[in-house]
């Protein structure tokens, strides 16, 4: 399984795996991540060239990260094009379509479908060619690129990059050593850093790594704002809302494929008690599955979660009176189509970013950004006075 492949390797990359098979693996690692930062090298002395780099006639925003996995990247990127709706622009979405079937959209293209059913979320490598469709078929006024920090053809107007707090520089090594894309002084291209999971970490945690942020920023007045994942509801395949109470009152399976899976199950068990009316008693995980970012389910993968559920519920004790209830992220909803396993109902646990600092910065910067470009293309609409 595609599973345990992904679970040997994590222990390597990590450290936590002290054998010497594994110190060879990880000296293997690291040479073969000097040769990614030779052919890294060479890219980025190819795009100090501007006449490779293609401007188009509308704002482009760009949302990235520094590391492989998941940072929270598609909670902003919602919030971004609701901001950008709310300024009564015509957005559209482009992207890679990594982990895409063949003939279909990817998972986080499902995931965006449900949440901004009005922004059409383009996917394709040549994201030039798709800004171009967006342009001049959709009629789009701004477009929001996503996970575009390293692609460096499209010209873009602000570059976002998110930084998990959970995981902010991939163990310290470029791939396939570690996880980062490239060298932490790559974030001098950033013009603005969003930190996410704030709440996952300590506040000590939280300003040694603002510290070393500040080491690599464009500027001493890059912002550095700070989000965290707020639970607001639970949705199952057929679009039924859920309280978030239920996830005291059932025992609980969690799994995902996605980035950080850790982060996922870290949000699900510090959901706080401030999160329900009058809630008693405490959230209690029984098991948890781990699928590699952007797994495709296949019929075994499913057999399997089937058989795990019915495994995890035979283990319990005839004392346990609580139902049992999956729980998992939506990317993974929408891609199972299923709202039960083993007769166990299955939901995805909602999300939505929320800023503890930064928030009223980044919309002044980003309304000056688009009002600056207005000013240059009178098709872009006034920003000013907008909600």
């Amino acid at each position: 399984m595609p599973t345990k492949r992904w679970e040997i390797w994590l222990p390597v990359i990590r450290g936590q795996d002290r054998s010497w098979r594994a110190g060879l693996q990880r000296l293997g690692l690291y040479l073969l991540s000097g040769l990614y930062r030779i052919g890294l090298a060479f890219k980025n002395l190819r795009w100090r060239n501007p006449a490779r780099i293609v401007r188009v006639s509308v704002p482009v925003l760009s949302v990235g990260n520094l590391t492989t996995g998941g940072t929270g990247k598609t909670p902003l990127v919602q919030w971004l094009c609701r901001f950008l709706r709310g300024r009564h622009l015509r957005v559209a979405l482009l992207s890679r379509g990594y982990g895409a079937p063949e003939q279909g959209p990817n998972d986080e293209a499902l995931e965006l479908e449900l949440s901004l059913p009005d922004v059409p979320h383009l996917q394709d490598p040549d994201r030039v060619r798709m800004a171009n469709v967006a342009i001049d078929e959709l009629e789009s006024q701004c477009l929001v690129l996503d996970d575009g920090f390293q692609h460096r053809r499209l010209h873009r107007d602000l570059d976002i990059v998110l930084i998990d707090c959970t995981c902010p520089f991939g163990y310290g090594y470029t791939l396939p050593r570690g996880l980062l894309r490239e060298p932490k002084p790559a974030l001098s291209r950033a013009d603005v850093l969003i930190l996410t999971r704030c709440d996952q970490v300590s506040q000590t945690e939280l300003q040694r790594l603002e510290a070393e942020l500040s080491k690599y920023r464009k500027s001493s007045e890059t912002l550095i704002a700070k989000t965290y994942h707020a639970p607001v509801g639970l949705l199952d395949s057929r679009g039924r809302q859920r309280s978030l109470e239920e996830l005291r009152k059932h025992r609980l399976l969690l799994f995902a494929g996605i980035g950080n899976p850790t982060a996922f199950f870290e949000t699900v068990q510090r959901v706080s008690n401030a999160d329900f009316a009058n809630a008693t008693g405490d959230i209690h995980v029984a098991a948890t599955r781990r699928f590699p970012d952007h797994h495709n389910y296949q019929r075994e993968d499913i057999q399997d979660l089937r058989e795990w559920v019915e495994r995890e519920t035979r283990r319990a004790t005839e004392a346990v009176t609580k139902p049992w209830l999956v729980v998992t992220t939506r990317k993974d909803l929408v891609k199972l189509d299923l709202w039960q396993l083993a007769g166990v109902d299955l939901v995805a646990l909602e999300v939505e970013l929320q800023f503890l600092s930064g928030e009223k910065e980044l919309t002044q910067i980003l309304d000056s950004k688009l009002m600056a470009i207005r000013d240059a293309n009178p098709v872009i609409p006034d920003p000013a006075g907008t909600d």
